[in-house]
C-alpha cells in the first residue's frame, strides 16, 4: 500500500518488507522506482513497518540477493516476437532513498546503523500504528 499526501508533501509506504541494519529495504517490485521519484522531487519517503521485520543480523541489502519470477508472466499474450521478459521478485531500496522508518517502537532516521539498533534493542514496543489494518 502506498499513500502520497500532496498537501503535506510526504509519502508513506507499507507492505511486507525486510530491513537490514544498514537501512536498506527489501520490498515489493515498484518500491525502488517510487523511492527514486520521491528523492528526485524532494518528497520524504517513509517505510511503515513492524519492528520485528528489521533484522540487525543482515548487514546490508546485498545479502538479499536477487530472485526472479516467471519471465513468461510479462510476455504471455503479447506479440513481441523473441523478446524475453524479466520479472524480479522484489526490489532492494538503498538506505539513502529512505527518509525514515515508522515502526511500532518509534521512528528511525539515518544513520540507520545506529538508530535501527537503538530502536530494536532499547525502545519498548508501543502501538502507534495498527499494522493489521494497513
Amino acid at each position: 500500500d502506498a499513500v502520497h499526501y500532496d498537501q503535506f508533501r510526504w509519502h508513506l509506504f507499507s507492505y511486507e518488507k525486510l530491513a537490514a541494519k544498514s537501512g536498506d529495504l527489501k520490498a515489493p517490485v515498484g518500491t525502488y522506482e517510487l523511492a527514486i521519484a520521491c528523492y528526485f522531487h524532494s518528497i520524504p519517503f517513509y517505510a511503515v513497518m513492524n519492528s520485528d521485520d528489521i533484522d540487525l543480523e543482515i548487514p546490508n541489502g546485498t545479502v538479499f540477493g536477487t530472485e526472479e519470477g516467471n519471465p513468461a508472466s510479462v510476455t504471455d499474450g503479447l506479440d513481441c516476437g523473441n523478446a524475453k521478459g524479466w520479472t524480479p521478485a522484489y526490489d532492494v531500496v538503498p538506505a539513502f532513498l529512505i527518509t525514515g522508518y515508522i515502526t511500532d517502537r518509534n521512528i528511525a532516521c539515518a544513520p540507520y546503523e545506529e538508530t535501527l539498533e537503538e530502536l530494536i534493542k532499547f525502545t519498548p514496543k508501543k502501538m502507534i500504528v495498527d499494522f493489521n489494518n494497513l
